[in-house]
């Protein structure tokens, strides 16, 4: 599938969520906000687990941005606690929730419509944190996301994201969801690539995203390569294992924290 083809898919698709009403979509409530002008900052890059406050600097006039954020959820918050938020995102209609805040809050936070491996017109070295909840399992390479990743963020800042266990995609898709984990799919996996025809009539509709499960060399290795070093990490879950039976096993869920570099001789 050509690159422009992907993109038009998975803008429609969360264009739909949208208008769904998905948890992901879902605007931060007044308490969030609250809590973060007075200092409490509260934010997630997987379903549970809030982000450890020890991760995030000291927000007011820093320069961060929502990589792949938008939905009204990270960015009004960042904003909140003072920061110059930007929030890039694919969707418009993810980055009118991001909007619908500004105006409910009285927040400014500059949206800009873009692929999170392209950020063509970001200055080079111009952000202070970048913040990135799960989301490259919807680009098929991650080099290019990460390189821009380095080349927007000042040096010595950091990047915090959320990714998915590359394991969750190998199991066949039907029985995981009864809670029968069968090795089906290789590693790495791709809506586009891994289901064969039949199983693409069955399970790809054009409201969902087009997905794809990275390597952990892809989404670290490939990280690490680019001048980044890893500083912390943590794992998480759905939340229910009735409803997602692979939280019975293992965490699906992996956020990082890691620092660009400052280039050598520098």
């Amino acid at each position: 599938m050509r690159r422009e083809d992907l993109l038009k898919h998975n803008r429609a698709a969360w264009n739909h969520s949208v208008n769904s009403n998905v948890r992901w979509t879902q605007i931060a409530g007044p308490d969030l906000i609250d809590r973060a002008r007075s200092g409490d900052v509260e934010i997630i890059l997987t379903p549970q687990k809030k982000v450890p406050a020890s991760w995030l600097p000291p927000l007011a006039g820093r320069r961060v941005m929502g990589l792949a954020a938008g939905g009204g959820q990270q960015g009004p918050v960042l904003a909140a606690a003072g920061a110059l938020v930007t929030i890039v995102d694919l969707s418009p209609l993810q980055l009118q929730q991001d909007n619908k805040a500004a105006e409910q809050y009285g927040l400014n936070i500059q949206c800009i419509e873009a692929s999170a491996d392209d950020l063509t017109g970001i200055p080079d070295s111009s952000q202070d944190l970048i913040v990135h909840p799960v989301s490259n399992c919807f680009f098929p390479q991650l080099e290019s996301v990460w390189r821009e990743c380095y080349r927007v963020l000042k040096p010595d800042r950091e990047l915090i994201a959320g990714i998915n266990n590359p394991v969750a995609y190998l199991f066949d898709y039907e029985k995981s969801n009864r809670g029968e984990f069968v090795l089906k799919y290789a590693q790495p996996f791709s809506d586009i690539e891994s289901f064969t025809s039949e199983e693409k009539a069955r399970f790809l509709r054009p409201e969902s995203p087009l997905e794809f499960g990275h390597s952990l060399e892809s989404q670290l290795g490939q990280l690490m390569r680019q001048g980044f070093v890893l500083l912390d990490l943590y794992e998480d879950y759905w939340g229910d294992a009735n409803e997602r039976p692979i939280d019975r096993y293992f965490p699906q869920f992996i956020a990082f924290r890691a620092k660009k570099q400052k280039p050598s001789g520098t």
